[in-house]
């Protein structure tokens, strides 16, 4: 069609043909001083957060939003709006306040701590003696309930 020839003289119409220099480069041909090689210093890591705030929950029922999982601030308050948006376009928002917390004390973290099966055979065998206990208190007093 072109000469059927991919570097052949002939181009395709409306196509510009690469122009090339008839000049060869020129090249520096002085010498110079070794340049000194600056240690590369490494920057930290920026977050990126993409923090969206909004003004209250109809900030957010004005916004348009594509189908998905949002989260947005409260410009005024410290409230996080959790928005989801199902495929036909609904959206549903839960609020949750954000509040500072004192981390939990040493008595707090031991009383969190999950029941041991030992735990539970010692509270097996202290509830076995109060039930005897009321057995006798009932022989006592002439099986009265």
């Amino acid at each position: 069609m072109f000469n059927d020839s991919f570097y052949g003289g002939n181009y395709a119409p409306n196509v510009a043909a690469p122009r090339y220099s008839a000049v060869a480069p020129m090249y520096n041909t002085v010498p110079q001083a070794p340049q000194q090689v600056l240690p590369r210093v490494q920057q930290p890591a920026q977050m990126s957060t993409n923090k969206q705030f909004v003004s209250g929950v109809d900030g957010i029922k004005n916004m348009n939003l594509p189908q998905g999982v949002f989260a947005f601030f409260d410009n005024d308050r410290p409230i996080l709006y959790d928005t989801s948006v199902d495929e036909l376009g609904k959206k549903t928002v839960v609020a949750y306040e954000i509040k500072v917390i004192e981390p939990p004390t040493p008595e707090q973290v031991e009383a969190m701590r999950p029941v041991t099966k030992q735990d539970m055979q010692g509270l097996l065998k202290q509830i076995g003696d109060i039930q005897s206990q009321l057995v006798e208190i009932k022989k006592l007093n002439g099986g009265l309930e």
